[in-house]
């Protein structure tokens, strides 16, 4: 039996309603591996589990119940992959198998329809599975076992309260894309008249705004200049975005509408225009095709035909607004 969706936390789709819408059985994790360290290593009960079937489908998971960790998870291997290389601070899509470690009863897991794909941040201190995946290689298959206290971040808030905090699980995760965490590329030299934009140290952008009326038509500027792969029309970029509104008052600051920051949850962006029924304002798109992976650009795009339809921008109709994208990889 397919187990339950109901933990799928998969990536966000920026839409057109809205913006913010060979098996190695019990292989440790081996510390060191091209320079990487992994924070957590193999141990007594997470060498213990068995997963069969191909990394991407369904798997049978086994082991002896009740299956007893530590105060600190466990990973193991059970298949290796040879993708890309997962560092701390990339994004990976996943699919996963949740297992109660007591009695072996599934307690849920992902679709394995190879379309859509759990997303998350690698290596928060809060979240057992996206530490788990440091050090790995895209295309691995791991078995983490947890207390769900240090693993439900990884999964739909809806299901937080759905196992008591201090239950041991079994999660078997395949890793099966990895993407940047922010952009990294070199800065450019700015533009006149265009906002200023500020990085954190995690990525996450500020802008100041000059004190002038905002632009009639749509404008945009690379911030960073990647040197990934280039995008192109259709591609589905994987993102992270801070979206605000031009001030309607001189020397006022912008509103702030969303940002992907905030959950460290990466969007994935259908590069079709809204008009063509995708999912991107025309403004923006122009913005972005053509631009390479490790970008950050930022785009004004103010009402009209490149802008958002009356009633589904995601402020007033006369909203004229402002991104800021980091390109960070695209989902093939």
């Amino acid at each position: 039996m397919r187990p339950s969706t109901r933990f799928n936390r998969a990536p966000a789709l920026l839409g057109a309603a809205a913006l913010l819408t060979a098996s190695l059985a019990g292989c440790s994790a081996i510390p060191g591996i091209g320079g990487c360290q992994p924070s957590y290593d193999g141990g007594d009960a997470s060498s213990l589990v068995t997963a069969t079937g191909k990394v991407g489908s369904e798997p049978t998971v086994d082991f002896p119940t009740p299956l007893i960790v530590g105060s600190k998870p466990e990973v193991s291997v059970i298949t290796p992959g040879d993708g890309a290389l997962i560092g701390s601070g990339d994004q990976v899509d996943y699919d996963f198998t949740i297992v109660d470690a007591a009695t072996g009863e599934s307690l849920g897991g992902s679709g394995y329809d190879g379309e859509q794909f759990s997303r998350l941040a690698v290596g928060l201190d809060d979240n057992a599975v996206g530490t788990a995946f440091e050090c790995m290689n895209v295309g691995s298959r791991l078995a983490v076992v947890s207390d769900w206290a240090h693993a439900k971040a990884a999964f739909d808030p809806s299901a937080e309260g759905s196992i008591d905090d201090e239950a041991t699980i079994v999660v078997v995760v395949d890793a099966i894309a990895t993407y940047l965490g922010k952009a990294d590329g070199f800065n450019q030299l700015p533009r006149d008249g265009f906002p200023t934009v500020a990085t954190a140290v995690d990525g996450t952008p500020g802008i100041t705004v000059p004190a002038a009326k905002a632009p009639t038509t749509s404008q945009s500027a690379l911030i960073k200049g990647g040197d990934g792969a280039k995008l192109k029309a259709d591609d589905k970029a994987v993102v992270h975005y801070s979206l605000w509104t031009w001030p309607t008052t001189l020397g006022d600051a912008p509103t702030a509408v969303g940002s992907t920051w905030s959950s460290d949850q990466s969007a994935t962006l259908a590069l079709t225009a809204l008009s063509d029924g995708g999912g991107v304002p025309q403004g923006l798109l122009d913005a972005l095709v053509g631009q390479k992976v490790g970008s950050q650009v930022l785009a004004i795009v103010p009402p009209g035909d490149d802008g958002f339809p009356a009633g589904q921008g995601p402020a007033a109709d006369d909203a004229t607004y402002i991104f800021v994208v980091d390109l960070l990889g695209i989902q093939k």
